[in-house]
């Protein structure tokens, strides 16, 4: 029997809250195969977690720590891993970790994110911020508006904690 498999590495993932204000801090990006030019619902923006690929040599941790700083300017110590799942286990070895780290304003350097400057300057990645409270941010799960798996993972993780955040989790 023949199979296909794909090997890219594994990725990291961070859920951000940020507990004084009650917020949730995600990057809203462009994501080629995530186009349809024929669906309107399609656009390829993705609202999603702050993630990356894991480098060679580099463990999930200190990526998701290096992407946070690169995508939103937080600055993160000692993120929790919350859990480990593959994306599309049919077609692909890649592992998903994901993680929870609590920032704050103060721990924000400039610039506020927007991903690794490129080739002319600016950032190879369409990168901004977006910030929104766990309530709003489950409502758009609920309305079909969040179509990243490792946000939909993020968002049953949100779910469960019912009522804990504002306290360390």
């Amino acid at each position: 029997m023949m199979r296909n498999t794909v090997s890219r590495g594994d990725a990291a993932a961070v859920i951000l809250f940020e507990p004084a204000r009650g917020r949730l801090h995600f990057v809203r990006q462009f994501r080629f195969p995530a186009y349809d030019p024929h669906s309107p619902d399609d656009d390829g923006w993705l609202i999603e977690l702050v993630a990356g690929m894991v480098d060679p040599g580099e463990t999930p941790e200190q990526c998701i720590i290096r992407e946070t700083q690169e995508e939103t300017g937080f600055v993160i110590e000692a993120p929790r891993l919350i859990g480990r799942f593959f994306l599309s286990p049919a077609a692909s070895r890649e592992r998903a970790y994901l993680y929870y780290a609590e920032v704050s304003p103060e721990r924000r350097k400039p610039p506020a994110g927007g991903g690794v400057p490129g080739h002319y300057g600016t950032s190879d990645e369409d990168i901004e911020t977006v910030s929104m409270s766990v309530a709003e941010f489950l409502g758009r799960v609920e309305r079909m508006q969040i179509a990243d798996a490792k946000t939909l993972a993020a968002a049953e993780f949100l779910r469960r904690q019912s009522g804990a955040l504002g306290k360390p989790l």
